[in-house]
């Protein structure tokens, strides 16, 4: 007697719950859909440029004898983003593009290495300064 009533509570407890279980409908959400490119639609401050424009102004320092060598700009991980061969005398610009995710580069002269931050898109550069200002409007 007592396995009859065991399976009759048993057959009970499974109807509970088949029966409390109901199928949820998650609304359908709709997603415009866009034949090309320019149809997206995205915030008026949403920027679609992946890098920036960098000038950057070099100003030489004279020496007694031409002091030659490579100068250098590379990103903080060490991947070069340009190289060219400069007398350390000669005064310069360089105009060059930078993923807008960068905050600092590098720059190289021969054994001199400073990092600056790249807080506009004008920068200055010399061999002695330690801490490259904005280029002012003269």
């Amino acid at each position: 007697m007592n396995y009859k009533k065991l399976h009759y509570l048993a057959f009970i407890s499974i109807l509970s719950l088949l029966g409390s279980c109901t199928k949820f409908e998650v609304p359908e959400k709709k997603i415009g859909t866009t034949q090309n490119f320019k149809e997206l639609k995205v915030e008026d401050s949403f920027e679609w440029k992946t890098t920036k424009n960098i000038q950057l102004k070099v100003t030489g320092l004279e020496t007694i004898n031409p002091i030659r060598g490579n100068f250098s700009i590379k990103d903080l991980n060490g991947n070069f983003i340009m190289e060219e061969s400069r007398l350390m005398s000669e005064s310069f610009n360089l105009e060059f593009e930078i993923p807008t995710k960068e905050q600092k580069i590098i720059v190289q002269f021969g054994s001199l290495t400073k990092e600056i931050e790249v807080n506009s898109d004008k920068l200055n550069f010399d061999y002695l300064s330690s801490r490259p200002a904005e280029i002012t409007e003269d």
